[in-house]
């Protein structure tokens, strides 16, 4: 079994309200049980149980703060404990009894129109509280109690918890499987909504003050990632973020190569890599160049291939997801080459590497920032910022 313990927002001002619902239920259950006779008790209960056959309209509400039982009762101020405290503290105190309360009506409504029956019970209205939760804070982290045969905790994130467990496992997938039993799913469900949808709106509609925590935010920052993420993939492929693949190299003027990407191999070994390397590019074949390229750099830590190819062997090592290396590659470009064409995108991409995937995120924001002063595209800029703005969050 699982029951959460702890969130990791823990309210900034006492959660009155909360505290007094979970009151009003423990003492009204108490009362039924112990303090009031037994033929008064029953009509009491009989009184208050909302009975979907034939409802009247005290029963939305007096339904909500009558339990079956210890277990029930125990269960639902548990979760209401743990979620209600923080929705009281972001709602304010009349705004999260009236959410409660109407969270209350609007699961029972609800399952007065899918069931004939009676029910008892807080789950709806807590049920609501748990989406509002869910919506309001969908990144908090929840400590959770475990237990069949062994007792341990461990966290496990609101939308795992509240999504998959209590709202699809419990009250959808377990009544598919093993029938409902005496639980009233349909209200649990009707409830989940309620949560989910109200806050939803408030937030839209600026109500709710918006903050960096809420589904909203969540929402965004992975719209921006998965744009991000696809803008990576397209600055990932060679040469398609404007930076030109090497053309074969006719025999004919293949000694009348510009001075600036003139080799200066320092021994026959790395003469005869540099010239398996050229064979390679005119190939297009650019792995075996980038293998020659790694086995170069071995041999000579100090050597640096002809202008283009130096790019292409970056770019290819970068496609390798070989960041190390390519950062190396294209370092050595700019340093070899620091008025050579695509400097701007070599810095982009070397930005993205560094921030990324090696972990340096002074040396990223070095680079992309310059690159952002000097980049021409427009999606190359935006890819820049994007990064930038990761980097900074």
């Amino acid at each position: 079994m699982l029951l959460p313990i702890r969130t990791d927002r823990p309210p900034r001002h006492r959660p009155t309200v909360n505290y007094v619902l979970i009151g009003l239920n423990v003492a009204i259950f108490l009362a039924l049980e112990f303090a009031v006779p037994v033929p008064l008790a029953g009509l009491i209960k009989q009184f208050g149980t909302l009975d979907t056959a034939s409802p009247q309209l005290h029963q939305f509400v007096s339904y909500a703060f009558l339990h079956g039982g210890w277990m029930h009762l125990i269960g639902n101020m548990v979760f209401l404990y743990i979620f209600g405290n923080s929705l009281n503290d972001k709602l304010g105190h009349v705004e999260y009894l009236l959410f409660y309360l109407a969270g209350a009506i609007f699961s029972g409504a609800g399952y007065c129109l899918v069931s004939v029956s009676l029910v008892v019970g807080a789950s709806g209205a807590i049920a609501a509280v748990t989406t509002g939760f869910l919506v309001l804070f969908p990144r908090s982290r929840i400590l959770v109690l475990f237990w069949l045969y062994i007792i341990t905790t461990f966290e496990v994130s609101s939308l795992v918890l509240i999504g998959f467990k209590m709202i699809l496992w419990d009250n959808v997938l377990i009544p598919m499987i093993g029938g409902a039993g005496n639980v009233a799913h349909e209200a649990h469900l009707f409830g989940y909504l309620f949560g989910f949808v109200i806050p939803l709106v408030l937030l839209a509609a600026g109500i709710l003050p918006r903050d960096q925590f809420d589904i909203f935010s969540l929402w965004k920052q992975a719209y921006r990632r998965y744009r991000y993420r696809q803008m990576v993939r397209t600055a990932q492929k060679p040469l398609l973020v404007g930076m030109k693949q090497a053309r074969p190299v006719r025999p004919d003027v293949g000694a009348s190569r510009p001075a600036e990407e003139e080799a200066l191999p320092a021994d026959e070994h790395s003469r005869h890599l540099l010239a398996k390397i050229a064979e390679s590019i005119d190939r297009y074949d650019l792995a075996t160049a980038a293998e020659l390229y790694l086995k170069l750099i071995d041999h000579n830590p100090d050597a640096v291939l002809p202008r283009r190819q130096q790019l292409d062997v970056a770019n290819q090592l970068m496609s390798n997801r070989q960041f190390g290396e390519a950062a190396e590659a294209y370092e050595k470009y700019i340093r070899a080459f620091p008025a050579g064409e695509q400097i701007a995108q070599v810095r982009l991409l070397l930005g993205i590497i560094y921030g990324r995937h090696l972990g340096h995120p002074d040396r990223a924001r070095a680079m992309l920032e310059e690159a952002r002063r000097t980049l021409g595209d427009s999606t190359q800029r935006n890819l820049c910022q994007a990064e930038l703005d990761r980097l900074g969050e």
